[in-house]
């Protein structure tokens, strides 16, 4: 059985809102920041949506080096969730699943309205973060 209950706010997310619940984190494990590779097995309008998209995540601040795969299996239900839509003779239960599923995704990934709103993320602050760690390692 799963743990119950929403999941945990993401430590950074808490962070850039200023959140005192981040002092109660101090065991999180850091990811390396920065932009991760697209995969090899994405092709055609896959990959086209990965490199729309992923710089201006990695902008924002909400992706990490660790996040390709989460985000790649966005891509591959965006392009399914397209062919359903541009199909006449769509299969309404596949139409609703993927939908589901990218809805899920793009909460993830802030790339809806609503899970935006509950960040605040400077970009300019995400870049000299990012330049502070590499230099670390």
């Amino acid at each position: 059985m799963g743990r119950r209950g929403p999941q945990k706010t993401p430590t950074a997310r808490l962070a850039n809102r200023g959140s005192w619940l981040v002092k109660d984190r101090a065991g999180e494990p850091k990811v390396c920041p920065g932009c991760p590779e697209c995969p090899d097995w994405l092709t055609g309008e896959s990959k086209e949506i990965w490199y729309r998209l992923v710089p201006e995540l990695v902008n924002l601040g909400v992706m990490s080096k660790m996040d390709g795969f989460a985000f790649s299996r966005y891509c591959v239900y965006a392009v399914l969730w397209l062919k359903e839509l541009g199909n006449p003779a769509r299969n309404v239960l596949d139409f609703e699943r993927y939908a589901n599923q990218l809805l899920k995704l793009e909460g993830n990934f802030g790339l809806n309205p609503s899970s935006r709103a509950s960040l605040n993320v400077n970009p300019d602050n995400n870049a000299k973060k990012e330049d502070k760690f590499l230099r670390i390692v």
